[in-house]
């Protein structure tokens, strides 16, 4: 009975194992393999904190560095056993307190510490819109009514040559990126793990909604923003980042753009 139970079990994996494979190579979905390997088969349900180590990464230096200046209260105060507990139970790494320009708090778990990198997810978003401003005030770009076409021809043939750059910005372009996190077909998940992102970004041709009307948060805007940039800029956005931000505001560290394709 018992080896009876262990063919089944068996037989039952290679047919999901046969599946997957099918399923993978027909639909040309090839990232997925990425996604199981580096995430269901390292024992997580989802991207970590330190998923940028899965990834080629450019280097945003920090050519300036300068510490934080630390208040004469530097850790003297202790977090109520409250508040410890809900940070530990959302997994919080870091938690850094700054008042009046000055670093008074700074605390880590799960081995991580002040000189650790992660993923910064949509944080990054916040940067590349930055960048888009410097490009406008560089006078890459002219301002933010220019149309995406300009850089992404292909946007001139349909629809999406009404398209702008503040459009991508303020997350209102009406192209239907299908944002689901649960779905490995979806957009977030071959944008992630795939190895073409500009395609993958520009590939979403139906239209949701007319650019400009509705404010929706997808990622895919933000893709194609960034690649608008370093067509303007002629530069990397890891280097005009350094460049124009991470330098100037003195970062201790130096920081990562995670890449698609080790070309970048």
């Amino acid at each position: 009975m018992l080896k009876k139970s262990f063919k089944y079990i068996l037989y039952s994996f290679l047919v999901i194992f046969i599946l997957i494979n099918c399923i993978i190579i027909f639909s040309g979905r090839w990232y997925l393999y990425k996604a199981i390997s580096t995430t269901y088969l390292q024992g997580k349900d989802g991207p970590s904190a330190t998923e940028y180590q899965i990834f080629e990464n450019r280097k945003i230096e920090a050519l300036n560095p300068q510490p934080w200046p630390t208040s004469k209260q530097y850790n003297t105060g202790k977090l109520s056993a409250q508040v410890e507990t809900t940070l530990r139970e959302v997994e919080t790494h870091a938690l850094v307190i700054i008042k009046n320009d000055s670093l008074i708090h700074e605390q880590y778990w799960d081995h991580f510490s002040d000189t650790s990198h992660t993923n910064s997810f949509s944080m990054a978003k916040s940067y590349t819109g930055a960048l888009l401003g410097f490009a406008i005030q560089d006078g890459h770009i002219k301002n933010v009514n220019e149309p995406v076409s300009k850089y992404i021809p292909e946007f001139a043939n349909d629809w999406r040559s009404k398209i702008t750059l503040e459009h991508l910005v303020t997350m209102s372009s009406g192209i239907a990126f299908d944002e689901s996190y649960a779905n490995p077909f979806s957009y977030p998940a071959e944008g992630y793990y795939g190895t073409n992102l500009l395609k993958a970004s520009t590939s979403y041709k139906k239209m949701k909604n007319e650019p400009g009307k509705v404010y929706e948060y997808l990622s895919g805007n933000t893709a194609l923003l960034g690649y608008c940039i370093t067509k303007a800029t002629k530069k990397s956005l890891s280097t005009y980042l350094s460049e124009k931000l991470w330098t100037p505001i003195n970062c201790e560290q130096a920081a990562y753009w995670s890449l698609d394709t080790k070309d970048g």
